[in-house]
């Protein structure tokens, strides 16, 4: 609310805006998210770790959003959070 936020760089430009898609941003507040949902130029499904989304009182937020949950694990081959 403080900054005027606004989304650019070379690679938006090429951002589908239909289809799949996936943004993988490196993040470093709990506001982060938020922002890059709102920014991008389409509709964003997030995921969140299982630490997170699991807090009391943040996983009901989390359910309203539709914020897909991913089990906490060190290393994984398959992922089938991505099919859903």
């Amino acid at each position: 609310f403080i900054y005027r936020a606004r989304a650019a760089g070379p690679g938006l430009a090429a951002l589908p805006t239909t289809g799949p898609v996936l943004v993988i941003a490196n993040h470093g507040d709990w506001f982060d998210p938020a922002l890059v949902g709102g920014l991008l130029p389409r509709t964003v499904t997030p995921l969140m770790a299982a630490g997170f989304y699991d807090k009391p009182g943040l996983s009901w937020l989390m359910r309203v959003f539709g914020v897909i949950r991913v089990p906490d694990q060190p290393v994984r081959r398959d992922t089938p959070e991505l099919d859903q």
